[in-house]
C-alpha cells in the first residue's frame, strides 16, 4: 500500500515528510523498511479546501484526484475488511484490471463486494436493496457506493472519476444543504433531471432514513 501511496497519496505532505522524498519501494538500500502508513491520513479533511489536487467538498469528502488514495483509506472496506488496491488493479499497470470486469460496474465487481456482503449475494436481495432492475444502471454496487465524485484536470478538461470510499452512502441531504457544487450524490449524478429533494424522499421511503 505504501508503494501505491507514494504516487497516489498526494495528500501526504511531501515538503515535510522526509520518508516521502527518500522513499524506495519495500526496503531501502540501507535496509530500512519504507512504510508510509503512518502518513496515509496525515492531512486534515478541511471542508471546502480548494488547493489542487487535494480539494475537499463542502461536506468534508475528498474531491480532488490527489485524494483518491485517501478516499480508500477512509473507507470501512479498507479499515475493516482489508480491501487493497491490488485486489482490483493490476499493480504494474493500475489502469488494467486484476481480473477482467472488476474495474467496471458489473457482475464481477458485485461478486467482489458480496464476498463480504453475503446478504446481498442473490439477485432478489440486490433488487430489493437497490430498487433498480438487476443488471441495469443503478443496480450495481459501484453505481451508488463508488460514484464519480473525484475531479481531475490532467488533460486540461474537467473530468470525474470514482471515489474509492466504497463504504460511502448516497447523501441527498448533504446535497440539499450544500448544493451539487458542494456535495454531489450518486442519485442525482445519475438522475440529473431530478432534485436532491426528490432523491431524499426516495431514500426515506426505501430505507427509512437519509444519510448525512
Amino acid at each position: 500500500m505504501s508503494v501505491c501511496a507514494r504516487c497516489h497519496g498526494s495528500d501526504i505532505l511531501m515538503g515535510s515528510t522526509d520518508i516521502y522524498r527518500i522513499y524506495e519501494p519495500g526496503r531501502s538500500r540501507e535496509g530500512r523498511t519504507n512504510d508510509l502508513s503512518a502518513y496515509f491520513q496525515q492531512t486534515p479533511l478541511e471542508p471546502g479546501r480548494t488547493f489542487p489536487t487535494v480539494e475537499v467538498w463542502e461536506d468534508g469528502e475528498p474531491k480532488g484526484i490527489g485524494m483518491l488514495f485517501r478516499s480508500m483509506i477512509d473507507s470501512r472496506c479498507y479499515q475493516e475488511a482489508e480491501v487493497r488496491c491490488f485486489d482490483c488493479h493490476n499493480p504494474h499497470d493500475n489502469k488494467q484490471p486484476a481480473e477482467p470486469g472488476i474495474l467496471q460496474a458489473s457482475s464481477v465487481s458485485d461478486q467482489y463486494c458480496t464476498g463480504c456482503h453475503e446478504d446481498m449475494e442473490s439477485d432478489a436481495m440486490t433488487a430489493s436493496h437497490t430498487h433498480h432492475k438487476t443488471g441495469e444502471p443503478g443496480s450495481f454496487c459501484y453505481d451508488c457506493h463508488m460514484p464519480k465524485t473525484l475531479t481531475k484536470l490532467a488533460t486540461g478538461v474537467l473530468e470525474t472519476t470514482r471515489t474509492h470510499k466504497m463504504s460511502s452512502i448516497p447523501s441527498p441531504a448533504n446535497t440539499i444543504r450544500f448544493g451539487m457544487d458542494g456535495s454531489p450524490n450518486a442519485c442525482t449524478l445519475c438522475h440529473s433531471d431530478e432534485t436532491a429533494l426528490w432523491s431524499a424522499d426516495y431514500m426515506l421511503e426505501w430505507y427509512g432514513e437519509i444519510a448525512v
